[in-house]
């Protein structure tokens, strides 16, 4: 009896440490999603910014800077049949955790999401409000912990062009993505994914410029600025 509670006891003094993680929930209690066979898209030429995680699921991980406390998240299948978009906040934002952040994601479609493959589904998180993505800092998503060895993927809606798009620090190292078309399936949300190892960013926040070329004629560019975390649980 007495060594049952003393296991008891000490299980509930080490919870709180091993409950230590970073979690994000939206701000609102009406989460924002919708799934139909017939939905407009945004028209953004940025769609996701994602790893390519081996594991699919419905949860999702961000890789967050420590001092950051709210986010925009966004989520679209690349045939444009499910959509969600939510603000979110972070629950404590000076936890200094080794792991990604949780994002809590109450969805009615847990199975649809499961079932849609990695470069079928993109998430996008960007700093700031919904409301106001003017100055877009991205962030990158998971669909598991495991990153290790990913590529990141950015999917572009490229409005049947050629996409091209490249990554400088501010050390002023230069990175090429390659990027290249979707040929199957219906591609309402996004056409072009443009990958990169995630072992080449070495740095924190890095330029990105998305330029394209349509008919031999470049139309306007898209630029943001990558914000990349320092955690080191799996990468």
């Amino acid at each position: 009896m007495w060594k049952r509670t003393i296991i008891t006891c000490c299980s509930l003094l080490t919870a709180p440490q091993a409950l230590a993680e970073r979690l994000a929930t939206p701000s609102k209690s009406n989460f924002n999603e919708h799934f139909s066979s017939n939905v407009p898209v945004s028209g953004n030429v940025l769609v996701g910014a994602v790893y390519s995680t081996a594991n699919t699921s419905n949860r999702f991980y961000l890789d967050t800077a420590s001092d950051m406390n709210h986010f925009c998240f966004k989520v679209s299948s690349v045939n444009g049949t499910y959509v969600s978009e939510n603000d979110y906040k972070i629950i404590d934002s000076t936890l200094k955790s080794t792991e990604a952040t949780i994002l809590e994601y109450p969805t009615k479609f847990e199975e649809l999401i499961t079932n849609f493959e990695i470069e079928q589904l993109a998430p996008l998180a960007t700093t700031g409000s919904c409301d106001d993505q003017r100055y877009q800092h991205v962030l990158l998503s998971a669909r598991d912990k495991e990153t290790k060895n990913a590529e990141i993927l950015f999917m572009i809606s490229s409005g049947r062009s050629e996409v091209f798009m490249q990554l400088k620090s501010n050390s002023g190292q230069r990175i090429k993505a390659n990027c290249g078309r979707l040929e199957e399936g219906k591609r309402t949300s996004y056409d072009t994914i443009c990958k990169l190892q995630s072992s080449s960013i070495l740095e924190e926040t890095y330029d990105v410029k998305i330029a394209r070329r349509k008919n031999g004629r470049s139309l306007p560019a898209t630029t943001f600025t990558l914000q990349k975390s320092t955690y080191e649980a799996s990468n």
